[in-house]
């Protein structure tokens, strides 16, 4: 279910709008392959979990993976347009914040997964040309592993274990919830 920014709650997804020209590429190549996301009005790219909002200070903590790793980021509520972010609540409970703190702690600081992002883009290929999906699993994490792995631990994963993470499959789960 797609909410509000300023509603999100500990534990919600959040998806960031796909910006500049790297996403854009890769995202025109998914399309090649996935019509219906080629087709989407708006497409997502990033993506983090709430761990916590500051009603007070207006700021909202998510945590991500980017490109110096995973970590918890601050940001402005007012740092986005309406149309640049996207919250979906995935889970069926709201998480304790010590359960979420637990989760940061066993992921905080991993490498990013620059690697994956070709060898995602490869194993889409093999699954689209085969039926057959393969995984690479390592200690490097980029976001939508990042997602899948909070989700994972905290007990409603969005994909089976040897699923290719995807961002058109994640927003058509997330959107289908």
């Amino acid at each position: 279910m797609n909410i509000r920014w300023k509603q999100a709650l500990p534990g919600d997804v959040v998806v960031f709008k796909r910006n500049g020209a790297l996403s854009a590429v890769l995202s025109f190549l998914l399309g090649l392959t996935d019509s219906e996301w080629r087709h989407r009005k708006w497409q997502g790219w990033h993506v983090g979990v709430v761990i916590k909002p500051f009603w007070e200070t207006e700021k909202i903590r998510i945590f991500e993976a980017e490109g110096k790793g995973t970590k918890c980021t601050d940001y402005p509520f007012k740092s986005f347009r309406a149309d640049d972010v996207h919250v979906y609540r995935w889970l069926d409970d709201e998480p304790s914040i010590a359960a979420l703190l637990n989760v940061v702690k066993e992921r905080n600081n991993w490498k990013y997964d620059y690697n994956n992002c070709f060898s995602t883009a490869f194993f889409y290929l093999w699954w689209k040309l085969t039926g057959k999906e393969h995984r690479v699993f390592d200690r490097e994490l980029m976001c939508w592993e990042t997602l899948d792995s909070v989700m994972r631990l905290l007990g409603k994963p969005i994909f089976d274990m040897y699923e290719v993470i995807m961002i058109n499959r994640i927003m058509k789960r997330l959107e289908r919830e």
